[in-house]
């Protein structure tokens, strides 16, 4: 089974508790949850938290949403989504992260396409950064159960441990593709890691309303590219 499994926490440094941030009615995790919800080839979406009291705040809004969820390592985000996908019996992970609320469904599509044609380990649209070419935001990341766990088995140091995915596009052990797109959209930015980003969301909210479940990529940056507040 294929599943979304996103990584959500509370405790972010530069801007805490911004996935469940109300914007107007509204919660980043919710505008992300909306948005994957209209993938046509995933019927799964698990939210992936840790133990940390903080957290429970992610673990109620599961509940009241009806969403599955995980409690697991804090750091070790390895552990984390193994055990998440042992739970839930999960054999091909879609790593999604609650800071990228405007992901693409189509986009998450025609990757999850490529990722079964090619018959890939991993592939993503935006990883390695240096030779993305889609904005930061529009961040997805698709791997096989079997790969993550033999990574999970090489003694690998603290740092691959807490960046879930740096290991599979900076060694060549792996079967593995980045999407091309046809213009470089790499300079501009919708993830939410400040005050400032946050405030970019609350501007495309109020601009497209409850269209922002249903925007498309190319919509997005068009509305940026008039943006004179970026």
């Amino acid at each position: 089974m294929i599943a979304i499994i996103i990584q959500a926490r509370m405790g972010s440094t530069r801007l805490p508790g911004k996935v469940l941030k109300d914007i107007n009615g509204k919660c980043i995790l919710e505008i992300l949850l909306n948005r994957i919800q209209k993938s046509k080839k995933i019927s799964k979406i698990i939210i992936a938290t840790t133990h940390l009291k903080k957290d429970i705040d992610i673990v109620k809004f599961s509940k009241s949403n009806k969403i599955d969820f995980f409690c697991g390592s804090k750091n070790n985000l390895i552990k984390r989504y193994l055990d998440t996908s042992k739970k839930f019996n999960i054999d091909h992970i879609v790593r999604l992260t609650a800071d990228c609320p405007l992901i693409d469904p189509q986009i998450l599509d025609k990757l999850i396409d490529i990722y079964f044609e090619k018959n890939l380990d991993y592939c993503s649209n935006t990883c390695p950064p240096h030779l993305s070419k889609f904005p930061d935001g529009s961040d997805i990341e698709i791997f096989s159960f079997n790969a993550l766990k033999k990574i999970s088995k090489l003694g690998l140091e603290k740092d691959y441990k807490e960046h879930l995915t740096k290991f599979f596009w900076k060694h060549n052990k792996f079967k593995k593709f980045i999407l091309n797109n046809k213009k470089n959209l790499s300079n501009f930015k919708y993830s939410v890691d400040t005050m400032d980003d946050f405030k970019k969301i609350e501007r495309l909210i109020k601009y497209f309303k409850n269209k922002i479940y249903t925007i498309t990529t190319d919509q997005i940056i068009s509305y940026l590219k008039n943006d004179t507040q970026k």
